[in-house]
This record gives structure tokens, C-alpha cells and sequence, in this order.
């Protein structure tokens, strides 16, 4: 497999553990097979609390403009979908032209990563986190 370029895969997380540890998940085990090269796009916020559980994966910190801000909307049910779309478009725009992957893995309610991806014609997994 030497010489053969790694599957370039741009992972969008939401700051949830219940979002972010299944895609986590995954990026190790395509991490692991020596295929694929992995980068992921969190909040700025829980990115260190991600890098401690899995330090092998490459993180890119998303800012959030206003942490109490944050954590007032994160008390809320649907809020912090509607949040994350609109502080993090731009940000994810930048970071899907500037290094193009090859696919782009995201949650169900990773909603701008999702409409970028449609936009910029990368094709797109969706992982949906849900209890049964």
C-alpha cells in the first residue's frame, strides 16, 4: 500500500458526546487501517477533551464566539443545531476548499457541513446517532 494516497476524509462533529464518540469511533478504525487520512472539525471547546480520548486524530478547532452564549443554547433542545449551522458555515467552507477531501462524514444534525458538502459536490456519509 506504499505510495498508493490516502482516502482524504473531513469528519464534522457537533460538540455532544452523542454525536461526536460514534464518529470518533469510526475516524480511529479508518485511522487504523492505513487507508485513509482523517481530519476532524469540532467546537474549539471540546476539541481538547477529544484529543485526550483518541490523540492520534487530527482535530481542526472551530471557534465558538461566545462561550456562555454556547452553554446557555446547549440547555435548549433544537437551539444549538440552529447555532452551530450559522457560526460554523463559514468556517467550514474555508476548511472543505482549502484541503478538498475526498468524502465528507458528518451527524444528522451536522446541517452545514451537509449543505456544504451538497454545494461543493463532495460526496457525503451520514452517520445518525439515535437510541433504539
Amino acid at each position: 500500500m506504499e505510495g498508493t494516497p490516502k482516502i482524504k476524509v473531513f469528519m464534522c462533529v457537533l460538540p455532544f458526546s452523542g454525536h461526536y464518540i460514534p464518529l470518533l469511533r469510526i475516524a480511529d478504525a479508518l485511522e487504523a487501517t492505513g487507508r485513509f487520512a482523517v481530519r476532524i472539525a469540532s467546537s474549539s471547546f471540546e476539541i481538547p477533551k477529544m484529543s485526550r480520548q483518541y490523540p492520534k486524530l487530527s482535530m481542526i478547532p472551530l471557534e465558538d464566539p461566545n462561550q456562555a452564549l454556547v452553554e446557555r443554547i446547549l440547555e435548549q433542545t433544537e437551539l444549538p443545531f440552529i447555532y452551530y449551522k450559522d457560526v460554523w458555515t463559514e468556517q467550514l467552507h474555508r476548511c472543505l476548499t482549502e484541503n478538498r477531501p475526498d468524502v465528507v462524514v458528518v451527524d444528522a444534525f451536522s446541517s452545514a457541513a451537509m449543505e456544504l458538502a451538497h454545494q461543493l459536490h463532495i460526496p457525503m456519509v451520514i452517520n445518525c446517532p439515535c437510541s433504539a
